[in-house]
């Protein structure tokens, strides 16, 4: 399924397929003691430009 093709949210927001908590774990699993976006980003198979703005928003 493209981006174009995804559904949205009630915002209009794509909605997300990969959970916060998914990210979270992979980092938290990695060997390295630092990973950056573009790492996280093909481990969860995302865009680099989309783990960056998850990564950079505060979440509850």
């Amino acid at each position: 399924m493209t981006e174009n093709e995804s559904e949205r949210d009630e915002q209009g927001r794509f909605a997300e397929q990969t959970s916060d908590e998914d990210i979270l774990r992979v980092i938290r699993a990695s060997e390295f003691p630092a990973v950056t976006a573009r790492w996280v980003a093909d481990t969860v198979e995302m865009e680099r430009r989309s783990v960056h703005q998850r990564l950079e928003e505060p979440r509850e």
